[in-house]
């Protein structure tokens, strides 16, 4: 996606689980540059982190059901 793309984005964490990698469900709102298309999406993010607590990795899901996103990021078992 292009720097400008977006005039306005915020990210709110509505809920975190950690188990070896943090599991983060979240909400996404934007509105476009040019067009002022306004995007509100629930979404999920997997952060992996290393033995000193920085962020090495950060994973995207769009889907809705949280067993979904823990069978995609491999977090089942």
């Amino acid at each position: 996606m292009e720097p400008d793309a977006l005039e306005e984005q915020r990210v709110e964490s509505r809920e975190f689980r950690v188990n070896g990698k943090a599991l983060v469900r979240q909400k996404t709102r934007a509105r476009g540059a040019g067009s002022g298309i306004e995007l509100d999406v629930d979404s999920w993010a997997v952060w992996t982190l290393d033995d000193g607590g920085l962020v090495t990795r950060l994973e995207a899901f769009l889907v809705h059901e949280e067993s979904e996103v823990i069978e995609a990021a491999g977090l089942s078992g």
